[in-house]
């Protein structure tokens, strides 16, 4: 399929300042021409341990794959150069491990180096590139089992449903990143996002995305799927039960192949994930469940349960790790609505009941990923999944004691601005995390006690850190001060302490074990 070179121009968001009368097509047109040949930067680090594993005689294709499949953007460039060499039989190219196999590990180094290692991060669309790594993750586990195929099948044409996003988010930087503001009352979802500043439907571009990037086909299917174009057969899925449905679909042979074939299965798992990543209000997150769920045959519940344990077990690169991974948007996104709420003036009592103590059986899932870590980072990170997913905690700042400092290693519920995200204090600075990392310790602050504890926190700390009710913990490996763990809770009980105080516990005796 003939790929259009659209004109090179990425100086601004706003191609012209067309007045909302111009037609969505026309405005469509003006974008397309903005959108670069994949100029897309490769993950830098990922690109840099590939190139370390090719140098080990004994790697093989399914090593190079395990890791290539952390950078969507380096699995695309492969899935190009190796549409190019076996001259477009898309066929052909069933999953990644069968990509390196046909094109050859030889060839790998060369698109590694002929590709721009620029930052991702500048281009600010890591969110939109975890979320393409959720949906082909999840795409194993439902997808793969629903078609009864290999469970890489689904992988690569799952993956790069989103790829016109990455292309548009370079042409409009400004525009979508109003789609990631998640904390803020001007965050959209991308769907009305893209109708009320960019003029058209995300539905539309989609649909012309074989005139700016070379997808495998069942990603385009996947891609020119219109609910807007068939209104009644959408309407009809949405709103009949379980038994209507297969009572339709009994009698229509047609809508039961139209909505059980596997690129629709892409379309309403990338949607699913989109509102997780970008729908804060939940509207889009309830449709596109409701619709996965009729899709699999599967109950929301089980569902849900699902897709929170896939979440958890994920591996993502570093880029994509903290707040930009799937579990954190799954708790904060579902979250948020019921934090806003609590922000309206309620009686204690009513905030008594609104507030959901932790469930001891989800505690426990986190503190056996923990005992499962084989580094350091990796516990770092399960613990802070344990405590703001786990325990439920508000915000948590996670420290690492090095010999000279103590610095901010990983974070939750801060402001990605915040400068807490790269706070450093030298280790022997008089303040209250020096006196804790002496001795392993853990302490609760109240509200009575914060005024008195914010003059002994550092000041760069106490600075830009809004106290609530709250604990700090120290962590020590082989009898030296390792990390420094502040966490806080509009409601932080003796249970979240005593919960908090597990948690450290369990990431302690890890440490040991390391």
């Amino acid at each position: 399929m003939p790929v259009v070179s659209p004109v090179f121009s990425t100086s601004s968001d706003t191609p012209q300042q067309s007045s909302q009368a111009v037609p969505s097509h026309v405005r469509l047109a003006i974008w397309l021409n903005k959108l670069p040949q994949n100029p897309l930067p490769i993950d830098t680090q990922v690109a840099n341990r590939v190139l370390h594993l090719l140098k080990d005689e004994d790697c093989d294709s399914i090593q190079l794959a395990a890791l290539i499949k952390q950078d969507p953007i380096l699995c695309l460039k492969l899935f190009h150069y190796a549409d190019n060499t076996l001259k477009k039989r898309d066929g052909d190219i069933q999953h990644l491990v069968h990509l390196l196999s046909l094109i050859g590990v030889n060839k790998l180094e060369k698109v590694i180096r002929s590709s721009q290692h620029k930052s991702q991060k500048d281009y600010g669309f890591q969110e939109v590139l975890s979320a393409s790594l959720f949906a082909a993750h999840l795409s194993r586990e439902f997808l793969a089992k629903k078609h009864g195929a290999n469970n890489d099948r689904f992988h690569l044409p799952t993956l790069f449903f989103n790829a016109p996003l990455w292309l548009m988010w370079i042409a409009a930087p400004k525009t979508l990143a109003i789609g990631q503001k998640l904390v803020s009352h001007k965050q959209q979802a991308l769907i009305p996002l893209c109708i009320k500043q960019l003029g058209f439907r995300l539905s539309e571009l989609f649909c012309k995305s074989h005139n700016f990037v070379h997808l495998p086909e069942i990603t385009y299917k996947a891609l020119c799927i219109n609910p807007q174009e068939d209104l009644h057969f959408w309407a009809k899925v949405h709103h009949l039960g379980d038994r209507q449905l297969a009572q339709w679909f009994k009698k229509d042979k047609t809508a039961r192949h139209q909505f059980y074939s596997p690129q629709n299965g892409i379309y309403l798992l990338n949607q699913y994930v989109l509102a997780v990543f970008f729908d804060w209000r939940g509207k889009y997150i309830q449709r596109y469940s409701h619709l996965l769920c009729q899709y699999l045959e599967m109950d929301l519940t089980v569902f849900n349960s699902c897709v929170i344990d896939q979440a958890m077990n994920m591996r993502l690169p570093k880029n994509c790790q903290g707040l930009l991974s799937p579990i954190n948007r799954l708790h904060g996104l579902h979250r948020e609505p019921q934090q806003q709420a609590q922000s309206q003036p309620v009686d204690s009592a009513a905030a008594d009941h609104a507030f959901t103590p932790p469930k001891p059986q989800t505690i426990e899932s986190w503190l056996r990923k923990i005992h499962q870590s084989s580094n350091i980072d990796t516990a770092l990170q399960s613990t802070l999944d344990a405590l703001t997913q786990g325990v439920g905690v508000d915000h948590c700042l996670i420290m690492t004691v090095d010999d000279d400092n103590i610095h901010s290693q990983a974070c939750y519920g801060f402001e990605q601005s915040s400068p807490l995200l790269s706070f450093h204090q030298q280790r022997n600075e008089p303040s209250l995390f020096s006196r804790l990392i002496q001795k392993p310790a853990c302490i609760s602050i109240q509200s009575q006690d914060l005024p008195k504890a914010r003059k002994k926190l550092p000041q760069q700390f106490a600075k830009y850190c809004e106290l609530q009710p709250c604990g700090l913990l120290s962590i020590f490996q082989h009898n030296q001060p390792k990390a420094l763990i502040y966490c806080d809770q509009h409601q932080w009980s003796q249970q979240t302490h005593l919960h908090f105080k597990t948690v450290g516990k369990h990431l302690a005796q890890t440490l040991q074990q390391l």
